[in-house]
């Protein structure tokens, strides 16, 4: 009984037989090699081996559900390949501890008084051999090590561009069978939605990092400490995240639900697809699944650290999670200039209706003056005055209203009173238009971030303005496109 698809007879033995005929072409070749150097060889001997794999197992997907699946057998294959070269293959190492002995007894002075010596002697002229062996190949050893660096290297990157054009493949393939149940929420995930342009674009760009990125992983790696090895692994992380944002940036119908994918189906694909790289070590994927928890869950990872312990010892999943949470800030930026060009193909800012009328709900889009409609074309137009803790002036060119909290949506529905979005808005003000910290509103980062996302639907709604209203500055924190303060009223 076979336990999944892909272990199915038929498909080992197809690819047992692609693999003999590609040992058939190595050892031709190696005996006669006509075009190209043996490095090259070895490299594409290697890939057109998880080539022959990758095609075979590809016929086992029959649906979404086999992707994960299929994503993690190919790396084992890699990683197998990997092994099988190093330990008995193309990269076994010609002067390890077994061939120098190999050498030493072979030596003609060796062999002559073998029968000579006890075997205690014996093994002491052995060692002694071995040594003079391992002196003499010095140069040569270091030479190889280096050349067999190099070329791991370069197999390496060739393998993780063959696993994400083998995932496209298999997201192409799932797509194509028709078999998806429509409960499974694979089916509606954006990644699914992605071309396949985009998929090789993804692989040309990762591959193209990678070049770059495994060198300075293994000259850097596990030799200063656990912070600067979270900082190498944010390297990795964020050119992730920001590759596949931006390519699912371009399949979403608004700047909102680029806004809730970026925590949820592209947080899980970027750490799902880092996960399986298997030259990351046990305290780096703590680091990742910890700091993209952080993420997802929208938690400050700094909040439960005093000030005084943040940079003097190392804290899991910190850096990874501060550094996703600023990076989706700037691309929740970009998503919505996108939207105030029109780049989306629908944004949807209309106010909402009271139930069974027509009438405005609380929050309307107000007039204001200069728009085509007689409403703002910019945020840059717009004064917003605190006249007192409940209310506004709202000055744009001769145009002056004056509102309460609750006319401009600000009430909490439970009591009417000021919402906390109000209380964080009114902040800024006292602020001239920027949040820092959490320290003026009282509450932690998390939740000035939500309060900010209030605000912004708020005034796009009330104005009719798709722009971000407040975008977050790097080293600066939240601050608004508009003027905003406080008139000498408030003080009063």
């Amino acid at each position: 009984m076979v336990d999944s698809p892909f272990d199915n007879p038929e498909i080992q033995a197809r690819i047992a037989a692609d693999v003999a005929r590609i040992q058939s072409t190595w050892l031709e070749w190696n005996a006669e090699p006509t075009t190209g150097d043996r490095d090259t060889k070895i490299v594409e001997t290697l890939v057109d081996t998880l080539n022959a794999h990758a095609r075979r197992y590809l016929e086992a997907v029959d649906g979404n559900s086999r992707l994960p699946e299929y994503n993690k057998r190919l790396r084992r294959v890699g990683s197998a390949l990997m092994e099988n070269a190093e330990n008995r293959g193309l990269l076994s190492d010609p002067y390890s501890e077994d061939r120098l002995r190999k050498m030493a007894e072979s030596t003609g002075h060796i062999i002559s008084r073998r029968h000579e010596l006890t075997p205690e002697k014996y093994e002491a002229e052995i060692r002694a051999e071995i040594e003079r062996c391992r002196s003499a190949l010095m140069s040569e050893a270091l030479q190889w090590h280096e050349w067999k660096n190099q070329l791991v290297i370069r197999i390496e990157t060739r393998f993780e561009a063959r696993y994400r054009h083998w995932a496209a493949e298999g997201i192409e393939r799932a797509q194509r069978t028709g078999k998806r149940s429509a409960s499974n929420p694979a089916d509606k995930s954006l990644i699914g939605k992605l071309p396949k342009a985009a998929l090789v674009r993804m692989e040309a760009a990762t591959a193209a990092f990678m070049a770059g990125y495994l060198p300075k992983l293994e000259r850097e790696a596990n030799k200063s400490g656990p912070i600067h090895d979270a900082e190498l692994l944010r390297e990795l992380v964020i050119h992730q995240f920001d590759l596949v944002a931006r390519e699912c940036m371009a399949v979403c119908a608004s700047a909102e639900e680029f806004e809730v994918e970026l925590y949820s189906d592209i947080a899980r694909f970027v750490r799902y697809g880092l996960s399986q790289y298997g030259w990351l070590a046990e305290p780096m994927l703590q680091e990742l699944d910890t700091g993209f928890t952080f993420f997802v869950m929208r938690v400050n990872p700094w909040a439960e650290i005093p000030e005084n312990d943040r940079a003097s010892a190392s804290h899991v999943g910190t850096t990874t999670g501060e550094a996703l949470s600023h990076a989706a800030l700037k691309l929740r930026a970009e998503a919505w200039a996108r939207a105030a060009k029109g780049g989306f193909p629908k944004v949807d800012l209309a106010g909402d209706t009271k139930p069974g009328g027509t009438e405005p709900a609380q929050g309307q889009p107000a007039k204001v003056a200069n728009g085509a409609d007689g409403g703002a074309t910019s945020w840059q137009a717009i004064e917003i005055s605190f006249l007192s803790d409940e209310r506004v002036q709202i000055c744009n060119g001769a145009s002056t209203e004056t509102h309460n909290y609750a006319e401009l949506g600000f009430a909490d529905r439970r009591n009417g009173k000021p919402s906390q979005a109000w209380v964080t808005l009114r902040a800024m003000a006292e602020e001239n238009g920027i949040i820092r910290n959490g320290a003026k509103t009282g509450v932690v980062w998390p939740k000035v971030e939500k309060r900010i996302q209030e605000i912004r639907k708020v005034l796009r709604k009330h104005f009719g303005i798709t722009a971000d209203p407040i975008p977050f500055v790097e080293g600066t924190g939240y601050q608004a496109c508009f003027k905003i303060g406080c008139s000498p009223s408030f003080h009063t």
